[in-house]
């Protein structure tokens, strides 16, 4: 829509009853209001247009998904040696949130002594 489309339209709404006209012409808006205020004489009415342009919508682009990676195992030591749960379950490293844990990280420990629960 072009600068002189806009002043028809503005012309066409100033000589008409209608006091709102809304037009959309390939993804752009325009709105043409006209609001009648009473002078101090009272008998003359001030016109006010308010074109309102609205900026086309812009494509959004497709979010990329994760790269995938591989989860890294700790290397194992000579020293270490993997402990298996019997059962899946919650890991609790202490016997309540308030004490101290069965065992730090780093610590050396004999067979038979808890781990955890």
């Amino acid at each position: 829509m072009d600068i002189q489309s806009i002043k028809q339209l503005i012309k066409i709404v100033e000589k008409s009853d209608i006091d709102e006209i809304e037009f959309e012409e390939e993804g752009r808006k325009i709105r043409i209001s006209k609001r009648t205020l009473a002078s101090n004489a009272g008998s003359a009415q001030n016109h006010m247009f308010n074109p309102v342009y609205a900026a086309p919508p812009q494509p959004v682009p497709a979010p990329t998904p994760p790269a995938a990676t591989e989860a890294q195992a700790p290397a194992a030591s000579a020293n270490t040696v993997e402990v298996r749960s019997p059962m899946v379950g919650t890991f609790y490293r202490s016997p309540s949130p308030e004490a101290d844990p069965y065992v730090e990280v780093g610590s050396s420990i004999k067979p038979g002594s808890p781990l955890c629960i």
